[in-house]
């Protein structure tokens, strides 16, 4: 037993009682005041033998415990049949909650953890002593750790795992042999989300909307999809894995390298050997992903809908991607004069993005901010409704240059919303650069007819190149053909179109 707070107690034990008989737990004070039962969750014990099998049986509970006010003590009374005996869980017996976890079956533990999403009352055990992990903090930190990529771990010769800008995850499994009978993955995603205040980050533990797995003999695929509306805040996530072949398990912590779009559908095609099998992973996770697709354009469209229309009046604001290296920020001192002169505030994503405000915060002409998570902080101003940001990237900057000024540059061509721009980039963006998408999207909203042009990627083989990239153009074609019908009253952002 240890205590949640105040008010809360945890008890793990089991309990040796008649076969056949129904048995019941209850809690109460030493001065009689039963106890709230909040959460309880029961397992098998089939490390513990009866002498006689076929009279009594065995079974572990997990369980937490509402205190009444002011209580002193815990009783805990086990009911089977007529039978009924109490144990007093004082003091002594209160023991060391992460060690507990670390000691009992870790398949018990593993699901307790994934019990604790979406259950409130379970929400203290994530807490507990404000550990990262809370009370799972221990014995997380005694799970082998895959970092990408690893060998040997006894019955799995190789693991991939990856993750993608949609919060996507995506695991390739590789036995030492078939298995005789049973192969199951079970996994839980606990992520890192940036928090909205600035303080630390938020340790979530992310329900699966969607699970895709797949065997053949010798290797397996998994597929996950997160929560859509917290990939903005998505900072970084932790899949433990729990790996069942035959009699054998295996659990895994994996620390998924979040990859491109098609670096991650690229390594999940290649997970299950044979044309087949690939073809028909691949098929699948793209229903999956076009049918959120889908959702997300009506759920956009109904919210635009009711957002009232948004008066681009004022110098809009301008937010400049991909300020990758001393080039571009040489290309901004150039054109500073022009730049602040056409808008109202400066907003810089990229590596060099520091460089480069500070050219603008130097000047004192115009107010410049340093974007170093783009995608989430254009996921906010598009949470918001349409607004008066205008969106270019470096290379186009430095073609109106050459064309002879910037001034533009700053006109708004009104040609989709931002929304729909960071759709494609989390799920169909070519690189992980929102500047690639950014630039890809304007010429094809300028013309809709353009050719899809191959996304330029090291494919592990010439299946995978032709499925992702047919797959990808799906999700462009249909995004493209919502964002420039004019559904939005007006649009959350402006791309730039540069006049030959």
């Amino acid at each position: 037993m240890a205590a949640l707070g105040a008010s809360k107690r945890v008890v793990y034990g089991w309990h040796m009682t008649p076969r056949g008989v129904p048995v019941s737990l209850g809690f109460s004070t030493p001065d009689g005041r039963a106890c709230r039962i909040c959460h309880i969750s029961r397992h098998a014990r089939a490390d513990v033998v009866p002498e006689d099998p076929g009279a009594a049986t065995v079974g572990g509970f997990s369980i937490i415990v509402a205190l009444p006010h002011a209580a002193r003590g815990l009783i805990m009374t086990v009911t089977a049949g007529d039978e009924v005996a109490s144990v007093n869980l004082d003091a002594p017996a209160t023991t060391d909650l992460f060690a507990a976890n670390e000691v009992r079956d870790w398949g018990v533990t593993f699901d307790l953890l994934r019990e604790c999403i979406g259950q409130p009352e379970l929400l203290p055990l994530l807490q507990y002593q404000y550990r990262p992990f809370g009370a799972f903090a221990g014995w997380m930190a005694h799970l082998p750790v895959v970092q990408g990529e690893a060998e040997n771990f006894g019955i799995v010769a190789q693991v991939a795992c990856s993750c993608s800008p949609a919060g996507e995850v995506a695991l390739d499994l590789r036995f030492i042999g078939r298995s005789r009978s049973t192969v199951r993955i079970d996994a839980v995603a606990i992520a890192r989300l940036r928090s909205d205040d600035g303080g630390p980050d938020e340790i979530s533990l992310m329900p699966f909307h969607d699970v895709l797995t797949r065997h053949v003999p010798g290797a397996s695929a998994f597929y996950g999809r997160m929560q859509w509306e917290h990939v903005a805040r998505l900072r970084g996530v932790d899949l433990l894995v729990q790996i069942t072949f035959d009699d054998e398990r295996v659990w895994l912590r994996c620390q998924p390298r979040v990859e491109s779009v098609p670096a991650f559908l690229d390594m999940l095609s290649s997970a299950l050997a044979g044309q087949t099998g690939q073809t028909t992973l691949i098929a699948d996770v793209a229903e999956r992903r076009i049918a959120l697709v889908t959702a997300l354009i009506e759920a956009e469209q109904e919210r635009a809908a009711g957002t009232p229309s948004f008066p681009m009046l004022e110098l809009p604001e301008l937010a400049l991607v991909g300020v990758e290296d001393v080039s571009a920020c040489r290309l901004l001192h150039l054109l500073a004069p022009e730049l602040e002169s056409g808008a109202s505030r400066l907003m810089v994503l990229g590596e060099a993005a520091e460089t480069a405000a500070q050219i603008f915060n130097r000047r004192g002409r115009l107010s410049a901010v340093v974007a170093r998570e783009g995608g989430a902080i254009l996921a906010r101003v598009a949470e918001v409704g349409p607004t008066n940001l205008v969106a270019v990237d470096v290379p186009s900057l430095a073609a109106a240059a050459i064309e002879g000024g910037v001034s533009g540059l700053l006109r708004q061509v009104r040609v989709g919303g931002l929304a729909y721009l960071l759709l494609l980039h989390s799920l169909a963006g070519p690189t992980r650069a929102l500047g690639e998408t950014l630039t890809r999207y304007g010429a094809m909203l300028r013309d809709p007819n353009l050719p899809w042009l191959p996304v330029a990627h090291d494919w592990r083989t010439s299946l995978a190149a032709e499925l992702v990239n047919e797959h990808l153009e799906v999700i462009w074609r249909d995004v493209l053909a919502v964002s420039s019908s004019g559904v939005s009253p007006e649009p959350a952002l402006t791309v730039l179109e540069i006049e030959a």
